[in-house]
């Protein structure tokens, strides 16, 4: 059974500041960001190919906004990666 998620804001993500350890906070349905120590957020989107767990990067935040992520996300997930 899924974890039920809510969904990240653009004032959550502006808020997110770094820690001495590498975390991710996520937004469901795959789509996830990834906040290093130096401060970088990085937008990944996870899925399964083959029987097998997969992660693509999608770009830095705030260069691709969560709107677009989102958008990206949708289209990978539609996607029949078989």
């Amino acid at each position: 059974m899924s974890k039920i998620v809510k969904p990240l804001t653009n004032t959550t993500l502006q808020n997110l500041k770094p820690i001495s350890k590498e975390y991710i906070k996520s937004d469901g349905n795959g789509l996830y960001i990834r906040i290093k120590p130096n401060g970088t957020k990085i937008w990944y989107f996870a899925y399964k190919w083959h029987k097998k767990h997969r992660k693509i990067s999608l770009g830095a935040f705030p260069d691709l906004s969560l709107a677009y992520a989102r958008e990206i996300a949708t289209e990978y997930l539609w996607t029949d990666f078989t």
